[in-house]
């Protein structure tokens, strides 16, 4: 789904006649290990979305690291983080410090790496206090969630 469609999804999600609980804030950016402007490779499945060159198809993206978006919503921390930022996930949180981590309340993340490199990750995720689970759904996607320790 193209990054203009998927936030015109997410806003509709959450905001009225749809809310959740609490404020939220929906932000047309795609995070990644830099802040700056990449393309967004639309060719194939969104499984086969991918940050890279301006190829045919492309649709040109804002980017924005971690800390660049809590500055945005103007917060401390993130009570949850969705991630299935198209195999990215590696990049983005292998970039991220274990402070940065340490800001994430709860965390929903779909894998597109191998098995073992997701529990690497988890194992990261347990050292920092955090309780976690990996599931493995038909077709091999493969999800990590995560919430700290009370």
């Amino acid at each position: 789904m193209p990054i203009n469609t998927g936030c015109r999804c997410q806003r509709g999600n959450i905001c009225p006649p749809r809310r959740v609980a609490g404020p939220t804030k929906a932000f047309n950016y795609v995070l990644s290990p830099e802040t700056g402007t990449a393309f967004l490779s639309l060719a194939g499945s969104s499984s086969e979305y991918r940050l890279g060159k301006d190829d045919v198809g492309a649709e040109e993206v804002t980017c924005v690291n971690f800390d660049h978006l809590l500055n945005l919503a103007g917060l401390e921390t993130f009570d949850f983080v969705k991630m299935d930022i198209e195999g990215a996930e590696r990049e983005v949180l292998v970039g991220m410090s274990d402070a940065q981590i340490a800001r994430i309340g709860a965390l929903s993340l779909e894998w597109h790496h191998s098995l073992d490199a997701l529990r690497d990750l988890e194992l990261r995720f347990v050292g920092l206090d955090f309780e976690t689970n990996i599931e493995v759904v038909d077709g091999g996607v493969m999800y990590l969630k995560a919430r700290r320790r009370q």
